[in-house]
């Protein structure tokens, strides 16, 4: 299970790394957008952000979002954290920019993740870092 989420997480950086430097000729993975994963529209304007300089690499803590058997039930659970984000915590969106099912499914997060750089809410300050989400729990025992 360690190993899954480290090479994940590994992944997941290059991903960060070749976005921030030029991905050159390299092909973008194929990210469920948000139409895809059928997202609400945010409650208000989101800032957007001058550069990126870090990234911020999160989980869920939720076991259920690692319990997914396909990419219909990954997409209900991104609708549920749009939703806890947006109704309990008072968010303007999901917090995270892009989440990353068990499956290996991408989900693009906060609106505009894919063409800009909006501001988040997964740490923080949230100045210029990406927030990348493993669903699922994974804390030791």
């Amino acid at each position: 299970m360690k190993k899954v989420l480290f090479i994940t997480l590994s992944i997941a950086l290059v991903f960060v790394v070749l976005q921030v430097f030029g991905a050159g000729s390299f092909p973008q993975p194929t990210i469920c957008n948000r139409v895809c994963w059928n997202a609400r529209d945010p409650q208000s304007g989101i800032s957007q952000m001058s550069g990126l300089n870090r990234g911020v690499i999160h989980h869920t803590a939720v076991a259920a979002d690692y319990g997914v058997t396909n990419i219909e039930e990954s997409k209900a659970r991104v609708r549920a954290i749009q939703n806890y984000h947006m109704d309990s915590r008072g968010w303007a969106d999901i917090g995270y920019h892009f989440l990353t099912d068990k499956l290996g499914n991408n989900f693009e997060g906060r609106d505009g993740s894919m063409s800009s750089l909006p501001r988040g809410s997964h740490d923080g300050t949230n100045t210029n870092s990406f927030g990348f989400n493993q669903m699922g729990y994974y804390h030791e025992p």
